[in-house]
């Protein structure tokens, strides 16, 4: 009996780390496997809204500009091209501006639109306007960014300058269906440069 107590005390440290082992090497199995991996991190994570924010000041007045589709779901575009809009000015007043008729936006595959604008207001007073300035993302069916689309611009004119140009380029603004399909001649509002 003092020889089966010799040997388990003998043997129980042993058991006791191998225990401990097995159970930190299940914990840190079960911690990286849930972890997602660098290539199903989604933009959301790796692109900031500074980062889409452009900005554009004259005659008094600023106007910033935030491309919003690559920090939302899909879902929550409800397939539209969702750009936040900011205007701010200490004189004169904003209100007199109609930014539906005054946008254009462009791609670099030469899609030009300048119809179709929404604008909801978030609120609208005469020196600060804030709201979302949408657009269908498709034209006659196909998506105006595909994975050809290098940058787009949103052009806002006359508003105390004749023309602010808001610009974005590369892997955000990428849409994720084909462009080759695309055919939009004749559409009111846009038209295709080939």
């Amino acid at each position: 009996m003092e020889d089966e107590r010799a040997q388990v005390k003998l043997y129980l440290p042993i058991i006791v780390v191998l225990v401990v082992v097995a159970l930190a090497a299940l914990a840190g199995y079960l911690y990286w496997s849930n972890r997602p991996s660098a290539v199903e991190t989604s933009t959301e994570s790796v692109i900031s809204e500074a980062e889409l924010e452009r900005t554009s000041s004259g005659a008094g007045i600023e106007v910033t500009v935030t491309f919003m589709n690559p920090l939302m779901k899909s879902e929550e575009a409800e397939d539209m091209l969702v750009f936040k809009v900011a205007l701010d000015t200490h004189f004169g007043d904003l209100m007199q501006h109609d930014l539906t008729k005054l946008a254009t936006l462009r791609t670099s595959d030469g899609v030009v639109v300048t119809e179709g604008f929404i604008w909801e207001p978030e609120s609208d007073t005469s020196h600060h306007r804030r709201g979302l300035l949408k657009l269908p993302a498709t034209l006659e069916g196909a998506p105006l960014i595909g994975p050809e689309t290098q940058f787009i611009e949103l052009e806002l004119v006359e508003i105390g300058v004749p023309s602010r140009l808001f610009r974005w380029e590369g892997a955000p603004i990428q849409g994720p269906r084909d462009r080759s399909s695309m055919v939009h001649r004749g559409q009111a509002g846009a038209v295709v440069v080939e």
